[in-house]
């Protein structure tokens, strides 16, 4: 099913100024769920929530200053006591279902603080981690990237906080280059507090989804930044855009044409690759439209009704951890179903889930958001998104954008589920449409 053509005329194109090493993090990880017993939550879970997105937009910022002394984040730390876990991780089915817990958290332990941390080393110009290497180029970064923790992460390196991230969906990176120590054992140490009442449907906990370093070269192409597009297809030719920023030398644009075209559909998943800067990128050819009339939406010229189902982001009694077999074979039974289209109820999916909707011809509507500033009273949840959404809305539909914006199945972008802001009895229409907008205009 998955069929890839490598362009030749694509990769001489891109001259290359060293590629970016990814190195996974997933063994060797030792997990508590508990927490430090220094630090006394605020007893008011909103308060709290507050206190943690304002850290941690402070140092998305550059300002890490307001941390707490973690005695746990500090690499003298002994964590033997501790469980070694892989990662992606779900600490909500590390115990039995009980029937005291609440319903919208499966029955689960899935609530409250745990606590990660990963020894890696870096000897001289090499790093070292999980028996995978990387030589550290001349100038090159080292970022910490990870695909979704759940929630409010907060990273440490060597004790030191360098930032994290309040949305458990979103991707996410920090730079531990100033923090590294260069001869021998880095720790890397990770705080998620899952709060309670802040979710509507099973989030699962921790670091649930991938995670890895970064090993970049002094100019490299920013994360993220690599965006394509086919802005002329034709039967004979298609012209293939690429965009994307270098770290020092800047913003690049290459075109080049493919001939020929063979369309992306949902009965021939056709993928291509470019090369960029030494890193592979998979796109589809492919065209999309929308109308009022009979012809309502159209894939590559035709009109195909869309067969589709709302799908949460976890695995039943498998849990939340990011499972790409799992998944595969939940796809695999939509498509014997007849389903063609899928929504990721009701935020960012992991994007190894939109590589698998590529390959198997799923068409995605792909979802940010349960909440904006309101949660009225459609079942929302006291401590959910709308406490963070004006500090935070920007940065993660942006980051959202750009993580899943080069996959051929994502033909539609849903800013919210259930908006309470635009609700007729809401106190404020106005200013929800006036949020829509802005949304729209940040997705574009």
């Amino acid at each position: 099913m998955k069929r890839l053509a490598v362009l030749a005329c694509a990769v001489a194109a891109f001259a290359s100024f060293g590629a970016t090493v990814k190195v996974p993090l997933k063994a060797g990880w030792r997990f508590v769920k508990a927490d430090d017993p220094k630090y006394a939550c605020d007893a008011n879970a909103s308060n709290e929530v507050r206190k943690l997105s304002a850290l941690l937009d402070r140092a998305d910022r550059g300002d890490l200053t307001g941390a707490f002394d973690f005695d746990w984040a500090k690499p003298g730390f002994d964590d033997r006591a501790w469980t070694e876990v892989r990662v992606p991780h779900d600490w909500g089915v590390m115990k039995s279902f009980d029937p005291a817990l609440p319903y919208g958290d499966a029955f689960l332990d899935v609530t409250g603080i745990g606590w990660y941390r990963k020894t890696f080393d870096v000897r001289g110009a090499r790093l070292t981690a999980d028996a995978r290497t990387a030589d550290i180029p001349k100038g090159g970064k080292v970022l910490f990237e990870c695909d979704g923790a759940m929630s409010f992460s907060q990273v440490f390196i060597n004790g030191q906080f360098v930032g994290g991230w309040p949305y458990g969906y979103t991707r996410f990176r920090i730079d531990l280059t100033p923090y590294l120590r260069p001869d021998g054992a880095n720790v890397l140490a990770i705080r998620c507090h899952n709060v309670p009442h802040s979710s509507r449907w099973y989030t699962g906990g921790g670091l649930y989804r991938n995670c890895r370093l970064l090993v970049l070269p002094e100019d490299h192409v920013v994360p993220g930044s690599v965006f394509i597009t086919t802005p002329e297809i034709t039967a004979r030719r298609a012209r293939v855009r690429v965009r994307y920023e270098m770290s020092r030398s800047g913003a690049r644009d290459r075109s080049f044409t493919v001939d020929n075209p063979r369309l992306w559909d949902i009965d021939d998943p056709y993928l291509y690759s470019v090369d960029v800067e030494g890193d592979t990128y998979r796109y589809g050819i492919r065209t999309i439209a929308f109308h009022s009339d009979e012809r309502r939406f159209q894939l590559n010229g035709r009109t195909v009704p869309l067969n589709g189902v709302s799908m949460h982001h976890d695995f039943g009694v498998l849990g939340a951890a990011w499972n790409r077999t799992a998944q595969r074979r939940r796809l695999a039974l939509f498509k014997e179903a007849g389903v063609n289209a899928i929504r990721s109820s009701h935020n960012p999916p992991d994007e190894e889930l939109l590589e698998l909707c590529d390959e198997m011809g799923i068409l995605v509507k792909d979802e940010v958001f349960d909440t904006w500033r309101r949660i009225g009273d459609a079942g929302k949840r006291a401590n959910d998104y709308h406490l963070i959404f004006d500090t935070w809305h920007e940065r993660d539909t942006r980051a959202w954008v750009r993580t899943d914006r080069n996959h051929p199945s994502v033909i539609l972008y849903s800013v919210g589920n259930e908006i309470c802001d635009l609700k007729p009895w809401t106190k404020d229409l106005a200013g929800g449409i006036r949020t829509a907008r802005r949304l729209a205009v940040i997705t574009a």
